[in-house]
């Protein structure tokens, strides 16, 4: 395989440690999910060999295929399976909440991909929506492998703090630990099946220091609603604190909930294709927009970190104008942006901007009103050139 081989035509997003695109292979016509890593620009190279590691080792239809890498200048290209079904948490996006039924399949999708992993004495170590694929046809597929880990046979343990606040088990946060087996991706399990179902997790509207207190001295979250007792049972048992009564990906495979999933995969792909023909539940006007190096028609695959939203009256395609002050402004530099990385940095921070719009209504507002007095002071001191 070489760079000739391959047209990069749009910008998936940002995966570990490196750009995801989609190309097109000249030759066959296919397409494949190529991660460009420059090793220049990260600090701790041994962190993406160890993804190649194990992306080439692992054979499994429940996770994301690797088909090879290849070098160019400084740059490694890791030649992914492109699922054209884009990320579960799009789905989420759109609907805000998944039925039970549906999120029963994703999650034992999953599952099977856990259980293959850990067979493999790997631990995935950052298993979220964004983190899980779906083909066109409906299948299930566990992706980046970024932060993954293998169990050495002696220890059987992991050391390093590494995940997303949100979706970490408890033994993962506190330093004092001996450290943490594949148990810790249950946790995750159980908090991604939890968002799927109430529409986040379970500390989506606190920052990383107060999810992370929240999560080692409170007792673990509980699945309450209208849900069916074989559901509450299992987020309840991913959840537990005490490792050794968290039960394996195998044990859960068997549990009454999941062994109860009549989702056939084609009934799940009509089910994805919905949310294709119905407008978004959130406001079109902040989740479109042109952002320079993008395809012609300016489209830009957004990833919302957290989806959950206040429960008001307030129209879903109403901003605010600070908000929407914010999101020209990010247009308008993004179009004049001469390089990558400062067109994804400005693609990042509108994220941001509609993330915080949607857990907070004044946080743009609040935001527009500290710049212009940080604008002030400068002017005062003299240290703005004002046009």
């Amino acid at each position: 395989m070489s760079r000739r081989e391959f047209v990069l035509e749009k910008i998936l997003g940002k995966g570990s440690f490196g750009e995801v695109y989609k190309a097109r292979h000249k030759k066959s016509g296919n397409y494949f999910a190529v991660k460009v890593v420059d090793i220049d620009k990260i600090s701790d190279v041994h962190k993406i060999f160890s993804e190649v590691h194990t992306l080439v080792n692992i054979r499994s239809q429940y996770l994301n295929q690797c088909y090879g890498t290849f070098m160019e200048n400084t740059c490694i290209w890791i030649v992914l399976e492109y699922c054209a079904g884009g990320l579960c948490h799009d789905l989420l996006v759109h609907f805000r909440k998944i039925p039970e039924d549906k999120t029963c399949y994703l999650i034992k999708g999953v599952l099977l991909g856990v259980e293959y992993l850990h067979e493999m004495k790997i631990v995935h170590r950052d298993i979220k929506l964004a983190n899980i694929l779906l083909t066109e046809k409906g299948h299930v597929k566990l992706g980046d492998f970024g932060v993954s880990s293998e169990l050495s046979v002696s220890e059987q343990v992991c050391k390093t703090m590494t995940g997303t606040p949100h979706w970490m088990a408890p033994e993962v946060i506190v330093r004092e630990s001996d450290g943490y087996d594949s148990k810790a991706d249950i946790w995750s399990i159980g908090i991604t099946a939890y968002e799927l179902l109430k529409g986040g997790p379970p500390t989506a509207r606190l920052p990383s220091y107060k999810a992370f207190q929240r999560i080692v001295n409170e007792s673990a979250p509980e699945l309450l609603g209208v849900f069916s007792k074989e559901c509450k049972q299992f987020v309840h048992h991913c959840l537990s604190r005490d490792l050794a009564s968290r039960p394996s990906a195998t044990r859960l495979l068997r549990s009454e909930f999941i062994q109860g999933c009549s989702i056939l995969p084609r009934e799940f792909a009509t089910f994805m294709n919905s949310s294709k023909k119905k407008p978004p539940k959130i406001s079109l006007s902040i989740m479109t927009g042109k952002i320079s190096g993008q395809n012609k028609k300016g489209d830009v695959h957004w990833e919302v970190t957290n989806t959950k939203r206040k429960e008001t009256e307030k129209n879903p395609n109403d901003t605010s104008d600070e908000c929407q002050l914010m999101l020209d402004a990010c247009d308008r530099l993004g179009s004049r942006a001469r390089n990558d990385i400062a067109r994804q940095f400005l693609f990042e921070l509108r994220k941001m901007f509609i993330n915080c719009e949607l857990q907070n209504t004044n946080f743009c507002a609040e935001f527009y009103k500290d710049l212009n007095h940080i604008q002030a002071e400068f002017k005062n001191q003299g240290k703005l050139r004002c046009e």
